[in-house]
């Protein structure tokens, strides 16, 4: 039987709304890169993965979507993902999921999304039908102005003394203008000067909680319409994220969601053995599982002998063998072109290599 990832293993879109980190990093922008090359740096921080590298996406609407190589089953009576953040205490960035089940079977996300709504969905703050629009800066180092459905206007504003790269609009972005709906949360953010907080919500949205706390889990049973009727999905396949407030923070700058992952927390990880370093590489869809001591390092190499991929393990899920811990990783490799690559994990306690298309 195939193994399946715990952690999501497609990049289907990104599409940050302006922001501080935008083109410096989560990820960083180098001049003339495409799109798809903006994608693959994503890919080799989120795919198979929880925890390893951050994503931002910028102010509100700014979103990803992102994809599982199987169905998420929803369980009665338990929560199926954790969504995976940088939140820590009083510094909410929240943001609003949404889940698709690939009905028509295309391996795509482009079936109906359903909200999973969250503890403030309900809420008579909270704007469901919410549209804004962001425009390209003139010059491209000025704050970035937008404005919304209901007649408001403002500016996601420079915060040089932090982030002074040359402009906060993503610049592997052609159009002038960028257009964002969905729905908007009220801000719980407080303070001035050099104080700021920005308390949590209740329970139901990414980047909110810290990843260790149980806020940072989500129900598929939470799904629901357009109308804001619960929908039941008995699995899902997609999941999107976005920005949930507007906001801007003094110093701080402006809230801004950030993503380090995704897990189905019904998958078990494969039993690679508990005895000593191992790896387990799936052709079919390109995964790779790797088992070692902390402190050990994975390398990939072309053909070439140069290397294009190289990481230490020193996250992930940690077993005992009674004798040291063990880590256990799971990585995509579907950010590199389809060749023969030679893997090799190696530590004090040795190495050893593999061969893999």
């Amino acid at each position: 039987m195939q193994a399946q990832s715990p952690f999501v293993s497609r990049v289907f879109e990104y599409c940050p709304a302006p922001g501080q980190f935008i083109n410096e990093a989560y990820p960083a922008y180098a001049s003339g890169e495409s799109y798809e090359e903006i994608l693959n740096k994503l890919r080799a921080v989120l795919l198979g993965r929880k925890e390893s590298g951050i994503v931002c996406l910028g102010s509100w609407g700014g979103y990803i979507v992102l994809g599982f190589d199987h169905a998420v089953q929803n369980k009665a009576d338990t929560v199926d993902l954790k969504v995976y953040g940088n939140a820590h205490n009083n510094s909410a960035e929240p943001g609003i999921v949404e889940v698709s089940k690939d009905l028509n079977g295309n391996g795509l996300p482009d079936d109906p999304w359903y909200e999973l709504a969250g503890s403030d969905y309900y809420s008579d703050s909270t704007i469901i039908n919410y549209v804004c629009t962001y425009y390209r800066p003139s010059p491209p180092d000025g704050d970035v102005l937008w404005k919304d459905n209901l007649g408001d206007s403002g500016y996601v504003r420079r915060n040089d003394a932090y982030h002074s790269q040359a402009s906060y609009y993503p610049l592997w972005v052609e159009a002038d203008s960028m257009t964002f709906a969905g729905s908007r949360l009220a801000s719980k953010a407080s303070g001035g000067g050099s104080s700021w907080i920005s308390p949590p919500y209740a329970w139901g949205y990414a980047d909110n909680w810290p990843n260790n706390h149980p806020g940072a889990d989500f129900d598929i049973d939470w799904a629901v319409d357009e109308q804001g009727q619960p929908v039941y999905l008995d699995e899902i396949h997609f999941v999107r994220i976005y920005t949930a407030v507007q906001e801007q923070l003094g110093w701080l700058g402006e809230v801004s969601t950030e993503i380090s992952g995704i897990e189905d927390l019904h998958t078990e990880i494969p039993d690679l053995g508990t005895d000593k370093a191992s790896m387990q590489y799936l052709s079919s869809n390109r995964q790779l599982y790797v088992q070692a001591p902390q402190g050990s390092r994975l390398e990939v190499f072309n053909m070439q002998g140069l290397l294009v991929f190289s990481d230490e393990i020193e996250a992930g899920t940690v077993l005992n063998n009674g004798i040291e811990e063990l880590v256990v990783m799971q990585y995509s490799l579907d950010f590199l072109p389809q060749n023969v690559y030679l893997l090799r994990l190696s530590g004090s306690w040795g190495s050893l290599s593999t061969g893999v298309r």
